[in-house]
């Protein structure tokens, strides 16, 4: 038989607020605010906590490393292709080794991501515009799936309290 699931759900309900309240603050694109709300939502509150501060984390990383070496690339020759080769993967090893200085090695990916589509151009947009854009998106999708995932179909406390999550939840508990 053919079941769609509570999980399911609250992600379709998580990605139609942000598509709906965005649209009405007039953002013309929701995209990184509904990929952060269906990453974020996972099977209850502290995993899904965890998953949205990892993606909001690496996504700020990336913004300041990306904001910070393009505001230095203006001082190098960046249209030619070997000054490109060897700076941006200067930026890559700097994002990464502070996200493991940091103990956030799952914030790495999207760290990367935001550098290189700031250091890349890939939005025709300010780089500081994108950065700050993204980050803002970013926050908005992580917390209405946060918000989605506690009061829409909650789990029982029962349920919660028999499957308290994965790291966060061990991380949180005396040892």
């Amino acid at each position: 038989m053919f079941k769609i699931g509570l999980r399911n759900i609250k992600t379709a309900i998580s990605v139609a607020i942000c598509i709906l309240v965005l649209g009405l603050l007039g953002v013309r694109q929701p995209f990184f605010a509904c990929m952060t709300a269906v990453y974020t939502m996972q099977a209850n509150v502290a995993t899904s906590l965890e998953a949205g501060l990892s993606r909001f984390l690496g996504t700020v990383a990336g913004a300041i490393t990306g904001t910070t070496f393009a505001a230095l690339c203006k001082l190098l020759p960046m249209q030619y292709l070997l000054v490109r080769a060897v700076v941006i993967p200067l930026g890559t090893i700097f994002v990464v080794h502070i996200l493991h200085l940091l103990g956030r090695k799952d914030s790495v990916f999207i760290a990367c991501i935001v550098y290189f589509a700031l250091m890349m151009k890939v939005e025709q947009v300010s780089v500081l515009e994108y950065a700050v854009s993204r980050t803002a998106l970013t926050g908005f999708g992580a917390l209405v799936a946060l918000l989605v995932n506690r009061y829409v179909f909650p789990l029982p406390a029962t349920t919660r309290q028999k499957h308290p999550g994965t790291a966060m939840g061990q991380r949180m508990s005396p040892r």
